[in-house]
């Protein structure tokens, strides 16, 4: 059922804006992926990360926000809580570091740390049974905007359903690379 969904997930383009600072906003889910969506049922399009709001919170969730100021050696953190029906909600702990800079510009690394919130009124019950979060930020300071990033996270969870447990490892990578947009060219 999700596989139309994740074959149109590959290679998408999200359009989006960014502030000096890095926060996104305006993600733009492209239209052939909302069509898969539509095409896929309500279970691959109304809940949780194949949903268009579960894509968006997906970029979102994979974007840099920087501080006012940065200095190398120095780390900051962000946490973020993303609703993922019906499991609960997951909270991200975001530790970033500017480890200086690189070849490919300003070099930020990442690393992540998961929780779950289970929802009472879910069906199952659901444990955490590992996790880990990383990720690798380039920084042109000269131009203002991160041009590319590396961010991978892996999820396991326990999930008992009547008598049975399941084992459901999720394997997320985003890969942002900011790319110019010759006049003429489609967005």
């Amino acid at each position: 059922m999700i596989v139309p969904t994740l074959k149109a997930l590959v290679g998408s383009k999200f359009e989006y804006k960014m502030s000096p600072q890095g926060e996104l906003s305006d993600v733009k889910v492209p239209e052939g992926l909302v069509k898969a969506l539509k095409e896929a049922g309500p279970a691959a399009s109304n809940v949780g990360l194949f949903s268009e709001e579960g894509l968006k919170n997906m970029i979102l969730e994979t974007s840099l926000l920087l501080p006012k100021d940065v200095e190398k050696n120095k780390s900051w953190t962000r946490q973020t809580k993303i609703p993922s029906p019906p499991i609960g909600t997951m909270l991200i702990d975001k530790t970033y570091t500017y480890e200086g800079p690189d070849k490919d510009g300003g070099k930020i690394t990442l690393t992540a740390k998961v929780n779950l919130e289970p929802d009472p009124k879910s069906p199952f019950e659901i444990k955490l049974a590992n996790q880990e979060g990383k990720g690798t930020f380039y920084f042109d300071s000269k131009a203002g905007h991160v041009v590319s990033s590396d961010v991978t996270e892996r999820v396991e969870l326990l999930i008992k359903v009547m008598n049975t447990e399941v084992n459901q490892s999720n394997d997320i990578s985003t890969v942002i690379k900011l790319v110019d947009v010759k006049e003429g060219e489609p967005k």
